[in-house]
């Protein structure tokens, strides 16, 4: 069994061929976050963030913009505070 990798990137198709699954997923992956955030800015970040939590924070910042409130304002340095409403 073999596993294909299909992405579009900049209006340009890229495919590739994997004989294992982790593979794929990994290319996967780092295909996904290039064509997110465009080539200039897919420079390889250091975090201490799983996939997930990088995730989830970087949906947590698109919802917060536009919205005049900053996630600067509500983190502590040893965890999230209590966020008024």
């Amino acid at each position: 069994m073999s596993y294909r990798v299909l992405v579009s990137i900049g209006g340009k198709q890229r495919k590739k061929h994997f004989l294992n699954l982790q593979d794929a997923e990994a290319q996967q992956q780092m295909w996904e976050m290039e064509r997110i955030h465009g080539a200039a800015a897919s420079r390889p970040k250091i975090t201490a963030l799983t996939v997930t939590e990088l995730r989830e924070a970087e949906a947590s910042l698109q919802i917060l913009k536009g919205s005049g409130l900053s996630s600067v304002k509500y983190l502590s340095p040893v965890g999230i505070s209590s966020i008024p409403i």
